[in-house]
């Protein structure tokens, strides 16, 4: 007797019932931290984001460059801190701060750019310099990333 709803219909269901038996553990996990009073995705702040580059920036120095590297990764780690701090980033900043050779990290800025996750400006007060700026759904999510990997 075959299945009316079908092979792929089952393997969703199957798929679904372990995301909501997840989300269940999950729940029931921040449940019982609240309870103990301990702080729930507690917001990321611009110091962490830093200790976070500087333990990169430590693991580069110990296992080299070519391991390790992640160019968009830190740049998107440095602009968010800069949001949060309220700074702007001068792509020249940027490029220094994600390890890269300029080139390759010029090449990631316009990957961002293109996909949405960044803007360029020209800097108002230096009309020589362009400024990168995080676009806000890219800051929300990363935010939530980053107090989501707190909890665990």
């Amino acid at each position: 007797m075959s299945n009316p709803a079908g092979p792929s219909m089952i393997t969703r269901l199957w798929q679904l019932s372990a995301e909501a038996s997840s989300m269940s553990g999950r729940l029931a996990g921040l449940a019982q931290e609240a309870e103990q009073g301990k702080p729930i995705g507690e917001p990321i702040t611009a110091a962490d984001i830093r200790a976070i580059l500087r333990r990169r920036a430590s693991r580069t120095r110990s296992f080299g460059p070519r391991l390790f590297t992640n160019p968009a990764w830190d740049m998107v780690l440095d602009l968010l801190a800069a949001r949060l701090e309220d700074k702007d980033m001068p792509v020249s900043s940027l490029c220094v701060g994600s390890n890269a050779a300029p080139t390759t990290a010029m090449r990631w800025i316009q990957r961002l750019e293109d996909v949405g996750m960044v803007t360029r400006s020209p800097d108002p007060e230096d009309h020589r310099r362009v400024l990168i700026r995080l676009s806000e759904e890219t800051a929300e999510k990363l935010q939530a990333l980053l107090a989501e990997a707190q909890c665990d």
